[in-house]
């Protein structure tokens, strides 16, 4: 196995080479997670992350995902507190493939407003969820009572802030924190 660091352009690479994998990976980590959030918008970063796949104007819809899935690929997204992380899985052949969507997908995301209502109900099926799974509740718990700052509330947010969003606060939130400067591309 072959490792390499290097900055393509201002973004901060990660390349490694496995010779014969039959299998890719191309991720994008950003540091953007929910302890950067303020108390107005708890939350935004798990939301932004679903929003991202909701097209592009080249991938309008759910064209994203039926792509990466027409190749035999798997994409998706997770949020922590200091991250959020994209990535697509596929057959190695597909890679060049994989990471021009990915990309297409972080730097071209709609915001359409007319996605906001239904993925807040998804959102905050998701929170509904969490605080009906009793070690979720309770790590929601020990976050309130033993963090500070932005470690002190879940990741997904409050109801109040996910039923809230706003376009603008979607916008702001990704303008302060998916940049060049905060971005890590790893492809494998």
């Amino acid at each position: 196995m072959h490792v390499e660091q290097t900055r393509l352009g201002d973004i901060n690479t990660l390349f490694v080479n496995s010779p014969g994998a039959t299998a890719s990976t191309v991720q994008i980590w950003f540091r953007a997670g929910s302890a950067l959030e303020t108390e107005s918008n708890q939350g935004i970063a798990h939301f932004l992350e679903h929003m991202f796949f909701k097209g592009t104007p080249t991938r309008p819809g759910a064209a994203v995902a039926q792509e990466v899935e027409s190749f035999g690929g798997e994409i998706n997204a997770f949020t922590s507190f200091d991250y959020t992380c994209y990535y697509i899985n596929a057959p190695a052949n597909k890679l060049p493939h994989a990471l021009e969507i990915l990309l297409d997908m972080v730097a071209n995301p709609l915001f359409s407003g007319s996605e906001f209502p239904s993925e807040r109900e998804v959102v905050f099926e998701e929170y509904r969820r969490a605080l009906d799974n009793p070690s979720q509740f309770h790590f929601m718990q020990m976050q309130k009572s033993c963090f500070l700052g932005g470690y002190r509330h879940p990741i997904l947010g409050r109801e109040e802030t996910i039923k809230g969003f706003t376009e603008k606060q979607l916008r702001d939130f990704r303008d302060a924190h998916y940049n060049a400067q905060n971005a890590m591309l790893l492809v494998a």
